[in-house]
């Protein structure tokens, strides 16, 4: 027996069998699902992801991969292990279909799930009919099966080195892959020609005009030819620009992200994009039980374009919104930024960083980018391999250096260090006579350290003690000044 809706905004706990949540694709958004139900268990539910691999690759990391900057591992969060510390169960395969009227989330493999929350972050999917014919297209997404697949072209060519490469996308993915492939092969004894077709609207549409102008003088300072033409393949699987056609050794596909196809039949609402209308607070506008973030959704308040970026900085939202959908509380909206950091790499550790209508660019820039990359996978792979175990250890320490535990604990070793001091070392200090003065420093370092552990114990108990311990980006929906547009 399926759990009805209560009377409120969410479910009731059901009398025969706990309530089924699945997270339907492994990306972005629901990487803070799992790191919130890490945190505080969603009692009374059962919860399944459905994620095609074990493994999630960070996209923003993927053009320095390509450039041997980084090893595959250093990209990789392990999926599996972060939910297995969550007791979420782990099914590897695809959304194939979904009735959204009946609950039912049909998998690739043909097994069939039924649910009574269900939310997606499957992502989009790449529109290839365009690409029929060409036999060197190698699709940028599933990022998975693009790295193998350069792999075995690096290996292919590595005695010649290839003649000519081909990049199709002039948004920020396919500019960042050019920018790669170029300082890739830069010191062959012949550099490849490379192209990077970016279609009609050109380079970088939709950025600012000195970000665009810095990126295209980056490109051709190293070679690369920018074509602003839509793709054209001829007989062959040849690509025809500038009046003639070219057998490239390689084609990457880096075009824009469409909804999946099965949401044309799964009975949602959808945006003229194809994606799931959401609100604000990302629930579906025609299904109260299914949520939405990421290139699956479109707003129908607002137009958000699709990145990375809003899928990351809308996961703390949909966590509070899943749990609080689940209790029968208020939904709260994600209000995004109106400007975006945009951090696009050139290659060789140089970046372009824009802001607005603000544009700067250098090697510092690729660091702070770096930088920033590197804190995000690490944060959840840590949090893969420690599970629960790391965050005691991890909120313990932040505890003890919060402000009112801190604070509190001065308190303290100034009470009882005066009266310890007062006590030990009184008559010394009363007639002037030598003293020691690492006893009295111990007897307040010794008290502030008991106290502020206390104390951290303390808050840590408590938090556990509430059902749902709100992070501050959750509780205020600020964003972090150092958010960036994930690219690829």
């Amino acid at each position: 027996m399926r759990a009805e809706p209560n009377s409120s905004r969410g479910f009731g706990a059901g009398p025969s069998r706990p309530l089924r949540v699945i997270l339907a694709g492994g990306g972005h958004s629901h990487l803070a699902v799992l790191e919130d139900w890490q945190r505080n268990p969603l009692k009374g539910t059962e919860r399944i992801l459905v994620t095609p691999s074990s493994r999630m690759i960070y996209s923003g990391m993927l053009p320095g991969w390509i450039e041997g900057l980084y090893r595959r591992s250093e990209l990789e969060i392990d999926i599996r292990s972060l939910a297995a510390a969550t007791d979420i169960q782990v099914i590897e395969d695809e959304v194939a279909a979904l009735d959204a009227d009946a609950k039912l989330l049909t998998l690739s493999s043909g097994k069939i799930l039924d649910y009574d929350v269900l939310s997606l972050g499957v992502g989009g999917h790449l529109e290839l009919s365009a690409f029929s014919g060409i036999k060197a297209l190698r699709p940028v997404r599933p990022i998975g099966r693009f790295m193998e697949q350069w792999e075995k072209f690096e290996r292919s060519v590595a005695q010649s080195g290839p003649s000519q490469i081909a990049v199709v996308g002039g948004g920020a993915a396919g500019t960042e892959l050019a920018f790669a492939v170029a300082s890739r092969f830069q010191d062959n004894p012949v550099p490849p020609r490379i192209v990077l077709i970016t279609g009609q609207d050109g380079l970088l549409a939709g950025h600012a005009c000195g970000v665009r102008e810095r990126a295209r003088v980056a490109l051709e300072g190293r070679g690369v030819e920018i074509q602003q033409t839509d793709l054209e393949v001829g007989e062959g699987g040849q690509l025809l620009h500038n009046g003639g056609s070219a057998r490239f050794d390689l084609v990457i596909a880096a075009t824009g992200s469409n909804p999946p196809r099965w949401l044309a039949d799964s009975s949602l609402m959808l945006g003229p994009g194809g994606g799931v209308s959401i609100g604000a607070d990302l629930q579906s506008r025609s299904h109260r039980e299914v949520f939405a973030a990421g290139d699956v959704s479109e707003r129908a308040d607002r137009r958000l374009a699709r990145s990375g970026v809003h899928a990351v900085k809308a996961g703390p939202i949909l966590a509070a919104n899943l749990r609080s959908f689940v209790r029968g509380d208020k939904l709260r909206p994600y209000s995004p930024r109106k400007r975006t950091l945009y951090l696009l790499s050139t290659g060789d550790r140089n970046a372009i960083l824009s802001w607005g209508s603000l544009s700067v660019q250098g090697s510092w820039v690729w660091h702070l980018k770096d930088w920033i990359d590197r804190r995000f996978v690490m944060h959840f792979q840590r949090l893969a391999v420690s599970g629960r175990a790391d965050l005691r250890r991890t909120t313990l320490a932040r505890a003890m250096l919060s402000p009112s535990v801190v604070r509190t604990a001065l308190q303290v070793s100034l009470v009882v260090g005066t009266c310890l001091n007062a006590i030990n070392q009184g008559d010394e200090l009363l007639s002037g006579e030598a003293v020691s003065w690492g006893r009295i420093a111990l007897n307040y370092l010794v008290p502030f350290l008991v106290a502020s552990f206390s104390g951290a114990r303390a808050r840590q108990t408590m938090e556990s003690a509430m059902p749902f311990r709100r992070s501050k980006a959750t509780e205020t929906n600020r964003s972090d000044p150092f958010d960036q547009e994930t690219s690829t």
